[in-house]
């Protein structure tokens, strides 16, 4: 082949000249994410608040345990939460008034991270020269399976559960690979039990 045809023969790669799957990803969560908030705005009376009565359950129990007491009534040592670690990530900003907004902040820089990283697990996917449209509708996918974007209005741990998931699946990767399994994605093995625990009562067989 002669070095004009060279020249002008079509690239097989399509990293420069396609929009990296992170940033669809983050795109996408941050869009949802927008529009969720302005759904609330749009209620009658509307505000921002939490779906869910249970994130004042975790801000309640980490005010007691900031007072060294591992329960809601003082003197009376519970279980309240479904999680062992999330009170304790609530503790910063105790007894101050942007504390009852701390699980939002945690879950919404969960989710931000967790798009971010399925990003950039799909970009590592070995994708055939053609199939752009794939890639973008399996970003998107994920993103809007994992419901990335609602997690974090819950209030809940989930949104830090689901980003441990997307470590773990990272991990899974790369021994399905032959590649050694990252320390991190190890570490996220590890905390993911004591970040989601399920109580069990006898209510619950029933």
């Amino acid at each position: 082949m002669s070095l004009s045809r060279a020249a002008t023969a079509p690239a097989r790669g399509l990293a420069t000249t396609t929009i990296p799957a992170p940033a669809i990803a983050l795109g996408l969560w941050g869009l949802l994410v927008l529009g969720i908030v302005l759904g609330m705005l749009a209620l009658p009376h509307g505000r921002l608040g939490y779906t869910l009565d249970d994130p004042y359950i975790h801000l309640a129990l980490a005010e007691r345990i900031a007072l060294g007491h591992y329960g809601i009534n003082l003197g009376e040592v519970t279980a309240p939460s479904s999680s062992i670690l999330w009170p304790f990530l609530l503790l910063p900003g105790v007894g101050t008034a942007w504390h009852a907004w701390l699980p939002l902040g945690i879950g919404l820089a969960c989710g931000a991270m967790t798009a971010l990283l399925l990003g950039r697990l799909v970009d590592r996917l070995p994708w055939p020269p053609g199939a752009e449209w794939g890639r973008i509708a399996l970003v998107m996918l994920l993103v809007m399976a994992g419901n990335l974007a609602g997690l974090p209005f819950t209030g809940m741990e989930h949104s830090l559960q689901v980003l441990l998931a997307a470590g773990c699946a990272w991990g899974v990767v790369e021994a399905m690979r032959g590649r050694p399994i990252p320390f991190w994605c190890l570490a996220a093995a590890a905390l993911g039990p004591a970040v989601r625990a399920t109580r069990c009562s006898p209510w619950s067989a029933r």
